[in-house]
C-alpha cells in the first residue's frame, strides 16, 4: 500500500502526476465543522398584561 497526496487548485481540481496507470481506491479526508445560533427555551412567566411570556436564551452550537 502506498500513499500519494495532492493539493487542489482554486477550482477544486487535482492531479497525481507521479501515479502509474491502474485501478485505485481513492480516500479523501475533509476537515469540516459547522455552527449556528439558536434560541433555547429557558422557561415562562406572566407579563404585566395578565398573559404568559416565554423566555429564550440565545446560544451557539458547533458540530464537528
Amino acid at each position: 500500500m502506498s500513499r500519494l497526496e495532492a493539493i487542489t487548485n482554486s477550482d477544486g481540481e487535482f492531479t497525481f502526476p507521479d501515479m502509474k496507470p491502474g485501478k485505485y481506491y481513492l480516500q479523501a479526508v475533509l476537515n469540516w465543522s459547522s455552527g449556528a445560533y439558536y434560541d433555547r427555551y429557558t422557561g415562562s412567566g406572566y407579563n404585566s398584561y395578565g398573559g404568559g411570556t416565554d423566555y429564550y436564551q440565545r446560544e451557539y452550537y458547533k458540530s464537528m
